[in-house]
């Protein structure tokens, strides 16, 4: 190791805590550190990798803290936010000279690559983007580790952070989890509510019966109301009932105001490798305001903004397009054989915890982000109620929904959806397309054609991807909410990106 590395290693901690250094020369500190000294072990070295963990993720993003709209942002600094390179000077020839070596070529070394950066190094790795075959150790493999102490970690992330409908569906989940009994609202069975029981009930590493701080809170919140309510019918048997239930009304919306802001000091706890996803995705949307894209105001996610690329942006969609080849490779292989309607993805290998962990969170904060289109059973009896008052035929002639499509979506809440931002839907852009370069669709649905022709039962055997399946719905509805209530007539709105999205899905077909 370098010398120089050596004094870095031993100020990293203070270095990452001032913000002394410079993005470049912490990475390649913290690189040394991931590749050498965390892989020799030890209690103290597992200690202060665990400490450095949250010094890294404000450094990275910027620390997170609550604006005065009352949503998160990162604060400014951070290092995916930079307009301008940072200087690599001294790291790029250092770690340009030890990838020659590594590679055992003798090829000089080439002009500066943002593949050759640091902070690229650290995060995924070169053996991540295909430059070499040795396998290096990086930080995300390092916070995905399941030593006996870092298995452990539990990170506090603000409950707040998530969308309120969102709060209120995990509300649902973890008081059903942790108590059956108890008469909670059921949760919708629209795609993006399913999205979060899967993730939240099943995915995350601390089961929600474990979520100790939410769950107690929200038992006492339920009890409380239950309490409440029926105070308030015993009070109404009065012969005073119009008075008490005067009493009663202020208290009362100032109980459940109350309520809601106690939830918000909450956390849900995550382990480190589920804690920097959800941050690392969510943070296009969680810039700070002088650096955050599109413009202010109402509605200002509709319409995309045509700012120049940043350096830390260009940082961001280089870091997407590695984890894309890290969390959803593409299939190596076709089992025509496993083609059956016992098999879900026939012969598709199935997507393991890990993977469909990073999916479901792009899902859930990209696409959906708190936005929940009703089931369509509920629309569409909601569609005939109100062309029953306009002609009785409706109700009785059956429906094409393909035309009807337009009038069937209704969302919950207002419209505002998180891939507003550019950042988001050229990633959102790069994952369909990478999902559809798996070269064993063209192999599956030829097979699944061939073998429909000699089967009788009425079921179609599945011919697309485990990521295309789970992704299908949810770009079905976002694309869906965009043709309806998004700007057609302008410039940069996110109609006109959904439509390329639409057009990108349909093409291998």
């Amino acid at each position: 190791i370098p010398d120089y590395l050596i004094v870095r290693c031993d100020m990293l901690e203070e270095g990452l805590r001032s913000n002394t250094f410079s993005p470049a020369e912490s990475s390649q500190g913290m690189l040394s550190f991931v590749r050498f000294e965390l892989q020799d072990g030890g209690a103290n070295v597992e200690k202060r990798f665990i400490g450095l963990f949250p010094l890294l993720c404000d450094r990275l993003f910027g620390p997170l803290s609550k604006v005065k709209d009352g949503k998160f942002r990162h604060e400014t600094g951070g290092w995916l936010a930079r307009q301008n390179r940072w200087d690599n000077r001294a790291c790029n020839s250092t770690m340009q000279s030890n990838s020659l070596r590594v590679n055992g070529t003798n090829r000089s070394s080439s002009s500066f690559s943002m593949r050759n950066d640091p902070v690229i190094q650290l995060l995924c790795g070169i053996e991540g983007l295909g430059e070499t075959k040795e396998k290096l150790p990086t930080f995300l493999e390092a916070i995905s580790g399941n030593t006996e102490t870092r298995r452990g970690v539990r990170v506090q992330y603000p409950f707040q952070v998530f969308p309120m409908p969102t709060q209120d569906a995990i509300m649902s989940l973890f008081m059903t989890a942790s108590d059956p009994s108890l008469n909670c609202q059921p949760l919708s069975t629209s795609p993006s509510r399913q999205n979060i029981v899967r993730l939240f009930g099943t995915l995350l590493r601390v089961a929600p019966k474990d979520q100790r701080d939410l769950r107690q809170f929200f038992q006492n919140y339920h009890h409380n109301s239950s309490l409440m309510e029926r105070n308030r019918q015993t009070l109404s048997l009065s012969p005073y009932g119009n008075v008490s239930s005067l009493l009663l009304s202020k208290p009362a919306s100032n109980s459940v105001g109350n309520k809601r802001k106690k939830i918000l000091t909450h956390h849900v706890m995550l382990t480190m490798v589920e804690y920097f996803l959800f941050t690392f995705l969510r943070f296009p949307l969680a810039l700070p305001y002088q650096t955050s894209q599109g413009p202010q105001g109402s509605h200002s996610s509709l319409i995309l903004s045509t700012q120049t690329t940043s350096y830390g942006e260009s940082i961001y969609n280089l870091l997407f397009r590695c984890y894309l080849l890290h969390f959803l490779p593409i299939s190596r292989e076709y089992e025509s054989n496993n083609i059956t309607n016992q098999i879900p993805f026939g012969g598709f290998s199935p997507l393991s915890n890990e993977n469909e962990l990073f999916l479901r969170i792009v899902i859930e904060v990209w696409i959906n982000g708190g936005l929940e289109l009703q089931p369509t059973p509920e629309s569409i009896l909601q569609y005939q109620e109100r062309r029953k008052k306009i002609t009785p035929i409706a109700t009785t002639a059956k429906l094409d929904y393909l035309k009807v499509a337009y009038d069937l979506v209704k969302v919950s809440t207002e419209y505002d959806p998180p891939s507003g931002s550019t950042t988001v839907q050229k990633c959102l852009k790069g994952l369909i397309g990478h999902a559809l370069k798996d070269p064993l669709l063209a192999p599956a649905v030829f097979d699944c054609h061939s073998k429909s022709k000699k089967n009788t039962a009425e079921f179609l055997p599945w011919c697309i991807s485990p990521t295309l399946t789970i992704l299908q719905p949810h770009i079905y509805c976002h694309i869906l909410m965009a043709f309806r209530y998004a700007p057609i007539h302008v410039t940069g709105s996110i109609f006109h990106a959904a439509l390329d999205l639409w057009l990108l899905w349909l093409e291998p077909w």
